[in-house]
């Protein structure tokens, strides 16, 4: 039944639609479902600083967010180059490391020396402890999360 044939279509016509077409729709065209069947992962947001003439790294309380990892953990057989910058983290299972991608900040006052990273990554389990190395020496190391321990490397 229609009003405007065959350009309008009635309520009557709408609502028998929808009410074949709901139960009969693929979850892909039912984001509601989709929503409430699949939890977004919880993740680990981290961030930081690197001054690359200084050697010294700085790096903000880890946020624990609703979002898609972005970074996966180095093969334990990996080795990194000797000027990379590691994130090594530690918990009861085991051990992790993240290759740290380091963006250059222009910044009017410094050369520039000053890098940022950002990662987001899905922790196996609580961390323990968080370390930053460079090539083979520890540049930071937090044992409580909310204290880090600032290591200065030699460039």
């Amino acid at each position: 039944m229609s009003y405007d044939t065959p350009d309008a279509v009635s309520a009557y016509t709408y609502a028998g639609a929808y009410d074949y077409l709901r139960p009969n729709l693929p979850l892909s065209a039912r984001p509601s479902l989709l929503r409430t069947t699949a939890p977004e992962p919880a993740s680990l947001f981290i961030s930081g600083r690197v001054d690359q003439i200084g050697g010294k790294v700085s790096m903000q309380t880890p946020l624990s967010v609703r979002a898609t990892p972005d970074t996966v953990a180095l093969a334990p057989e990996a080795a990194p180059a000797a000027d990379s910058y590691v994130l090594v983290l530690k918990t009861a299972k085991g051990g992790y490391r993240y290759p740290l991608q380091l963006q250059q900040l222009v910044t009017e006052h410094r050369e520039d020396s000053l890098a940022s990273f950002q990662l987001t990554i899905s922790p196996a389990d609580a961390v323990l402890r968080m370390q930053v190395w460079r090539g083979d020496q520890i540049v930071l190391e937090i044992s409580r999360l909310d204290r880090p321990t600032e290591r200065t490397a030699s460039p």
